[in-house]
């Protein structure tokens, strides 16, 4: 669930680096650039969530997140902050350092589905959300290739890398 107003610290790390990818070095807000996105596709949408489960959630969990991710509701976002730990660790890693140890196919380009769990996921790249102040208080995914490829913002400052070759 996304903090507000007082439980924030005065300062936020920022673990996102534009430049590190020699990308813009002015953030531009999240909000502005979800705002100018068009909206994903909703059957391209469920498609990845169902094949995200599947492919990098825990084989007893999966039920529960398919059915809370489908629908993002209010209660997927109070919620979101047990998927780290429902993860399955033989596939999702954390990136621990900066962007560039990414792997390479990652490109920059790459459009992917960002889903804040709210329920208005975009099409949005991945150099949109580098160059952006994604918020470290929110869980959010970014969808990339169906079951073989996302990246899972976790709300204490971590990414999540999740591939599965088919």
């Amino acid at each position: 669930m996304c903090l507000t107003g007082d439980l924030r610290p005065e300062t936020q790390p920022f673990m996102f680096n534009p430049e590190s990818l020699n990308m813009a070095s002015t953030p531009t807000p999240l909000e502005e650039i979800l705002r100018l996105a068009p909206p994903a596709d909703e059957t391209l949408r469920a498609e990845h969530i169902t094949q995200f489960v599947h492919s990098f959630i825990e084989k007893s969990r999966r039920d529960r997140w398919i059915h809370l991710l489908l629908k993002s509701s209010e209660t997927t976002r109070r919620t979101s902050y047990k998927l780290d730990r429902d993860l399955d660790r033989s596939y999702c890693r954390l990136i621990d350092g900066p962007p560039q140890l990414l792997p390479r196919q990652l490109n920059s380009r790459q459009i992917g589905i960002f889903d804040d769990l709210s329920g208005s996921p975009k099409q949005v790249t991945l150099e949109q959300l580098w160059n952006s102040q994604v918020d470290p208080f929110c869980d959010n995914l970014f969808l990339i290739r169906a079951g073989e490829l996302a990246l899972f913002f976790f709300h204490e400052f971590e990414l999540f890398l999740c591939e599965r070759s088919t």
